[in-house]
C-alpha cells in the first residue's frame, strides 16, 4: 500500500486498475525539402489538415453532453486558424521544410508565445494545442497512435488533451493527472461527465509501479491510495460516508433559496475568463455571470476580432438562462500585458485598465460594439463593467460611444480615487463592484507578488473594511447594487462582513459557490452586521486578524 495526495479537480470515489498512459515522442526531421518539392508538401498538408478536421468533425458529433460538445469545437477552431496556415505554409515554400516539421515548427511558435505570456490560464491551453498538432503529424505520418485501454480503468497520465479524454471516457472510471490544471480542457470535461479527478499527483515515487495495480481514488478529497489493503478499509469507508454525506448536503443547498437564515435576499454570481469554464455553470447555485474577465480574448489578434468577441459573449449569455453576465473591459495591463507591450518599472501604476484602453481606440470600440451587440441581442442581462476607473469623465466618454444599446453599466472599484468617486458614480450606475485584491493592493501600497511585502497584503485591515464601510454608506438610499468579486468574496467569514455591510452580491470561482452559499443561508442578517462592525472598528492590524482568526475558528467549529 502506498498513500498519495493530489488536488482535487472533479468529485466522486472509484476503484479500479491502473492503466499507465506513457507520452510517445514524435520524430521531427530537421532536414529540407529538394528544390521543386514544395508544392507537393504543402498538398500533402492540405489533405492530412482535411482529415484531421472530418475526424474532429465526427468526433464532436457522437457527444451527447452540449459542454462536451462546446469545448470539442475549439480544437476544430485551432485548425481553422489562418495566421497557423500561414506560418505552416511558409515553412514550407520559403524556408523548403517538411510537413513534419514545418507543422510542429508553427505550433510551438504558438506554444512558446503562451509559454512567455506568464498568465495562469495559458499553460492549461497548451496540452489541447499540443494534442492538434500531434494528430496532424501522425496523420501525415500515417501512424496510429489511439491507444486501447481496459473498461474500468484508472488512467494515470503526465498531461491529457480534451481529445484523448473525449476518445477514453467510455473505458475509464477515473483520472490521474500530474500536470493539468484545474481548468485545463481535460479536466473541464471530466467535470461535466462526472469522472471523479485528481490533479498535481505523482505516482512515480512509488516503487515497480505497474499497468493494472489497484488504484482506489477520492476526487473529492485528492486522495490516492495504491494497492490498499484490508487495513486500508476503514480509511476507504469512512471517505465514501464523507463524501455520501456531502454529496447530500449539496443537493439539499442546490435546492434552498439564496436567503439568509432571517429570510435576507443575497444574490451569488460565477467568476469566469474563458467559455470552457462556463461547464461549470450551475442555475442552482449561481445567478449568472458576476465578472467575466476577458483579457483571454486580447491576447491574440484572431481572438480579440469583433466576431470572436461576439461569439464569446453569446456563449456566456446562453448558458446562464435568463440571468444577467457582467463584462469586464479589458483590462490589460500590469501582470496581463499584451505580447509585445513595452516593459515598465512598476506596471501595476502603469499603462494598464482604461489608461491602456483609451490610448488603444480601435481595440476599445471593437470590444463596446460586441457588448452593444450581445445587449441587443438579449436585452435586459447585459452588465459592463469599467476597470481601473479614476475620473467620472472615463465613464461618460464610454457611455457615449455606446449610444443606446441596452446596457447596464457598472465601475470595479479598486482604486482610492475610484472609493472617493463613489458619491459620483452611484448616480451614473447600475451596479458597483469591489475588486478587493486591487483595492487591497492599491489602498495599503502592497504587491502582494513581492515575496518581501506580501505579508502585510492583509484583506482583514481596518482601512479597507473603513473603505468598505463608507462605499456602502454613499450608496445607501440610491438604486445601485453593491458587489464583490475579489478574493474575498469567496472566504466565509469575508463574505458573511460583507453581506453585513450591504454587499448582497457575491461573484466567485464555481468552487466556492455551494461553501458560500450554504455559510449565507446559515447565518442572521443581526450577526453579519456584527462580524463586519468588528473589522470596521477593529484599532489595528493586530486585532482585525484576531478578529478573523476567531471568526474563522468559529466558523470551522
Amino acid at each position: 500500500m502506498a498513500f498519495f495526495k493530489g488536488l482535487p479537480a472533479a468529485g466522486g470515489i472509484t476503484k479500479g486498475p491502473l492503466f499507465l498512459l506513457e507520452k510517445t515522442t514524435l520524430d521531427i526531421p530537421d532536414q529540407r525539402l529538394a528544390k521543386g518539392t514544395s508544392k507537393e508538401e504543402w498538398d500533402r498538408i492540405c489533405e492530412a489538415h482535411k482529415q484531421v478536421t472530418e475526424e474532429l468533425s465526427e468526433l464532436v458529433d457522437r457527444q451527447d453532453h452540449p459542454d462536451v460538445q462546446e469545448l470539442a469545437v475549439v480544437q476544430l477552431m485551432m485548425l481553422q486558424d489562418p495566421d497557423l496556415m500561414e506560418r505552416i505554409r511558409k515553412f514550407v515554400r520559403r524556408d523548403r521544410f517538411p510537413a513534419t516539421s514545418a507543422v510542429p515548427k508553427a505550433f510551438n511558435e504558438t506554444i512558446q508565445q503562451l509559454k512567455s505570456r506568464n498568465v495562469p490560464w495559458a499553460s492549461e491551453r497548451i496540452a489541447d494545442i499540443a494534442a492538434v498538432r500531434d494528430q496532424w503529424i501522425r496523420v501525415i505520418q500515417q501512424s496510429d497512435a489511439v491507444v486501447e485501454i481496459p473498461n474500468g480503468s484508472i488512467l494515470y497520465a503526465d498531461e491529457l488533451s480534451m481529445g484523448e479524454l473525449l476518445r477514453y471516457k467510455e473505458s475509464i472510471k477515473g483520472l490521474l493527472l500530474q500536470s493539468n490544471g484545474p481548468t485545463s480542457h481535460a479536466v473541464i470535461i471530466a467535470q461535466a461527465l462526472g469522472i471523479p479527478t485528481v490533479t498535481n499527483i505523482r505516482l512515480s515515487s512509488a516503487s515497480s509501479l505497474q499497468q493494472g495495480h489497484s488504484i482506489w481514488m477520492d476526487g473529492s478529497s485528492g486522495n490516492v491510495i495504491l494497492n490498499p489493503t484490508e487495513d486500508d478499509e476503514a480509511v476507504i469507508q469512512e471517505a465514501q460516508h464523507a463524501y455520501e454525506k456531502s454529496s447530500i448536503a449539496l443537493e439539499k443547498i442546490r435546492a434552498q433559496s439564496s436567503t439568509t437564515e432571517c429570510g435576507i435576499p443575497f444574490t451569488l454570481r460565477m467568476n469566469m475568463e474563458l467559455v470552457e469554464e462556463l461547464a461549470a455553470y450551475d442555475p442552482d447555485l449561481a445567478d449568472g455571470i458576476g465578472l467575466y474577465r476577458t483579457e483571454a480574448l486580447a491576447m491574440d489578434a484572431t481572438s480579440r476580432t469583433y466576431e470572436s468577441q461576439l461569439s464569446a459573449y453569446r456563449a456566456a449569455f446562453a448558458a446562464t438562462g435568463e440571468s444577467k453576465v457582467t463584462i469586464r473591459l479589458f483590462d490589460v495591463g500590469s501582470d496581463k500585458a499584451l505580447p509585445g507591450a513595452p516593459k515598465e518599472t512598476n506596471p501595476a501604476l502603469g499603462w494598464r485598465g482604461l489608461r491602456f484602453l483609451e490610448d488603444e481606440g480601435h481595440l476599445l470600440q471593437s470590444q463596446l460594439d460586441a457588448c452593444s451587440a450581445v445587449a441587443k441581442e438579449f436585452p435586459g442581462r447585459c452588465r459592463v463593467m469599467i476597470p481601473m476607473l479614476t475620473d467620472v469623465g472615463e465613464m461618460l466618454r464610454l457611455m457615449e460611444r455606446v449610444g443606446d444599446a441596452p446596457i447596464e453599466w457598472g465601475v470595479m472599484v479598486e482604486t482610492p480615487a475610484a472609493v472617493w468617486l463613489v458619491p459620483e458614480l452611484v448616480t451614473l450606475s447600475s451596479f458597483l463592484s469591489i475588486g478587493t485584491n486591487d483595492l487591497i493592493q492599491y489602498t495599503l501600497a502592497v504587491d502582494r507578488t513581492n515575496r518581501r511585502v506580501s505579508k502585510h497584503f492583509i484583506p482583514s485591515h481596518p482601512a479597507l473594511w473603513k473603505s468598505l464601510s463608507w462605499i456602502a454608506e454613499q450608496a445607501r438610499g440610491h438604486d445601485v447594487a453593491l458587489s464583490v468579486c475579489g478574493e474575498m468574496a469567496a472566504h466565509p467569514v469575508y463574505a458573511k462582513a460583507l453581506l453585513g455591510l450591504g454587499y448582497s452580491e457575491l461573484s466567485m470561482q464555481p468552487a466556492a459557490l455551494a461553501k458560500i452559499k450554504h455559510t449565507l443561508c446559515s447565518t442572521t442578517h443581526d450577526s453579519a452586521k456584527h462580524i463586519a462592525e468588528r473589522f470596521v472598528q477593529a484599532r489595528s492590524v493586530e486585532e482585525s486578524v484576531t478578529v478573523a482568526e476567531s471568526l474563522q475558528e468559529s466558523t470551522h467549529g
